[in-house]
């Protein structure tokens, strides 16, 4: 890929890309650009408005939202980079690395895109086999050094492309969940991770219904459905009633204390009070650690490839903690009520 030259390039000679890995794009954020644009806002105070780059056809290698924007902002010309000797392998990963940083693709399309680059890097896909740790349908991927290199060449972790790859293990009403903009992952993710094998079908349906939205109460769900820890599992007519309840409450508060009410949790028995003194210093001890590493970091200095595995981080934490703060501060007992 060798560049060429940068110009003011006419909005009306420049095509979009339908071969890029990401296809779906927000009109609201397109707005939002294309505000800036008619506004002239400085790129220093947006970090939006950046050259769009094009190859000498004028086809759209990055910059694909930024060119709807102009579009839409009624821009007769845009300014662009222009590139020749493009490879092809090389453009699709230029395309998916850009909007992977910045958190635009969705699950599926962050999947489809990383299977694409590990078969240009050289690796073959095995026949599907059992979904584990290090092992996905598609193939098995522990000490993979096309997986290595990989997550080291984009700023990830093993685990965070194992995740991805999983994806291509679910059927195809899941596949095209995954798709969609608001898509949760980490509650697919859960399933996966938590529930029997037998249930899992039946949870993935609920979360694609909408009769499951939020992978706390999904997390809850399994608990109850398996007995809590070392509980009596619930009988047939309640499982059966906490599988076809929807959980569609506005909060998650309300949808914990269905499935409480359903089947409600047994106190802690005597035995587990020094376990869980001890869990509860660690936590205290922990959290005081958390806080003050947050204070000294900088969220402008984090590299892009970190942002997108800290923000998937956070967000499955944050649903924990305001869970754990209801329950701790007495909004939520431990019946739910």
């Amino acid at each position: 890929m060798k560049f060429l030259r940068r110009e003011e390039v006419g909005v009306d000679l420049i095509k979009g890309d339908p071969d890029q890995p990401r296809k779906y794009f927000n009109p609201d954020t397109i707005k939002s650009i294309a505000a800036t644009m008619i506004h002239g806002l400085k790129k220093e105070a947006t970090g939006l408005i950046n050259d769009i780059e094009l190859d000498d056809k004028y086809v759209v290698i990055t910059g694909e939202q930024r060119f709807r924007a102009a579009k839409l902002a009624g821009k007769s010309t845009v300014m662009c980079k222009i590139f020749t000797n493009i490879d092809p392998d090389e453009r699709y990963y230029r395309q998916g690395l850009e909007n992977l940083t910045r958190g635009n693709m969705t699950p599926m399309e962050v999947s489809d895109w990383i299977v694409k680059v590990l078969v240009s890097m050289g690796w073959t896909p095995s026949k599907p086999g059992l979904l584990g740790q290090e092992r996905t349908a598609i193939g098995t991927y522990s000490g993979d050094k096309y997986v290595v290199e990989l997550a080291e060449k984009i700023g990830v972790t093993k685990q965070f492309i194992y995740e991805k790859l999983s994806h291509q293990n679910e059927k195809e009403s899941v596949k095209e969940y995954l798709r969609k903009p608001d898509a949760k992952s980490s509650i697919i993710r859960s399933i996966n991770q938590r529930a029997p094998d037998e249930l899992k079908d039946t949870l993935k349906d609920k979360v694609l219904d909408g009769s499951i939205k939020n992978r706390e109460v999904a997390d809850e769900l399994i608990r109850a459905l398996v007995g809590y820890e070392d509980e009596k599992i619930p009988p047939p007519t309640v499982k059966k009633k906490l599988l076809e309840t929807p959980y569609t409450e506005p909060t998650v508060r309300e949808n914990l204390k269905k499935i409480s009410e359903i089947f409600p949790e047994k106190t802690h028995k005597e035995g587990e009070i020094e376990r869980d003194s001890e869990l509860s210093k660690a936590l205290s001890a922990n959290t005081t650690q958390l806080y003050v590493l947050l204070g000294r970091l900088d969220p402008q200095k984090i590299p892009p490839t970190h942002r997108r595995s800290i923000i998937s981080g956070f967000e499955q934490l944050i649903g924990r903690l305001e869970t754990m703060i209801d329950l701790l501060s007495g909004k939520t007992l431990m019946s739910g009520e």
